[in-house]
């Protein structure tokens, strides 16, 4: 390749780039729009009804039930697509259900008068590992900085020191 030729190169490089941004942003709007439909014609179907109805328009129960997990998510199309499609948007639902169980199960503890910090600093690590599931360019802000890290350890050492006493057999 001669380096006068590069910037045409360059040019067709972010062409490119901007299709496949732009199909994948296309792509993920339309599953949202098919788990839309589908959760509409679930709910007008009859017993017995459902499975006859899916073959009918040409797609799997597993696959049904993912498209509407993600249309009834909350989800936008941007969201999924910068996540890398249905797949990798279905295991960020799962992540953020286990974090917000996680946090859940730590201020119930906490409520309950038993120390939560174990179940918070496992929120937080989901927490953070759903924040690397989006590119780079959108993580900022998104994941704790070490000194976040550093006061967080710090808390759950403090606590330590005040309350060493073990915690109540959970029942």
């Amino acid at each position: 390749m001669e380096s006068n030729s590069l910037p045409i190169v360059a040019d067709r490089i972010r062409e490119l780039v901007a299709e496949s941004e732009a199909a994948a942003l296309s792509s993920a709007d339309k599953a949202l729009q098919a788990g839309r439909l589908l959760a509409e014609a679930k709910a007008q179907c009859r017993h017995g009804e459902w499975l006859p109805f899916l073959a009918s328009a040409g797609i799997r129960e597993r696959r049904a039930r993912q498209y509407m997990q993600i249309a009834t998510s909350g989800l936008k199309s941007a969201t999924v697509a910068d996540l890398g499609g249905i797949r990798a948007a279905l295991e960020f639902l799962a992540l953020r259900a286990k974090a917000e169980e996680a946090l859940v199960e730590a201020l119930e503890a906490m409520a309950a008068g038993r120390r939560g910090l174990e179940g918070l600093r496992k929120a937080l690590e989901v927490s953070d590992a759903l924040a690397d599931m989006f590119p780079e360019r959108m993580r900022e802000g998104m994941r704790r900085s070490n000194a976040d890290k550093d006061a967080e350890r710090t808390a759950l050492r403090v606590a330590d020191i005040l309350d060493p006493a073990p915690l109540p057999a959970r029942q």
